[in-house]
């Protein structure tokens, strides 16, 4: 489980460093909605493949077939991260189209916002 884990923290520096990289282009809000995006997906996905391969013995004790229970840890993280991607476009499409809008987590330090405060409002 640690290799597994250890690729689901990779997967989610490199995105972060990406993300940061074009944080100009694109914006404040939706960096921020992209860097809860994909942390949510290290969270939920990655925690779904790890489950899979933690359970991994109990599954072959129950279905007596190495087979079934490799081809369930294999396909753990791509079906979960599917998964992730679907319930996501849903959701969102969900909020639009009631109206609310996508909420957006913003990560701000105190000295940020205290800046912010004092630029004059246009």
């Amino acid at each position: 489980t640690i290799p597994v884990g250890l690729q689901v923290l990779v997967s989610l520096v490199r995105s972060a460093v990406r993300l940061t990289e074009r944080k100009e282009k694109l914006g404040e809000m939706i960096y921020f909605f992209l860097l809860a995006k994909e942390v949510a997906r290290a969270v939920i996905s990655g925690g779904m493949a790890i489950l899979m391969l933690a359970l991994l013995p109990r599954i072959v004790w129950s279905f007596g077939c190495i087979v079934i229970a490799s081809f369930f840890v294999m396909t753990s993280y791509f079906l979960s991260d599917v998964v992730f991607n679907v319930s996501a476009q849903l959701i969102m499409r969900w909020l639009n189209s009631s109206g609310t809008g996508v909420p957006v987590a913003v990560f701000a330090s105190q000295r940020e916002l205290q800046r912010q405060s004092k630029l004059p409002r246009t």
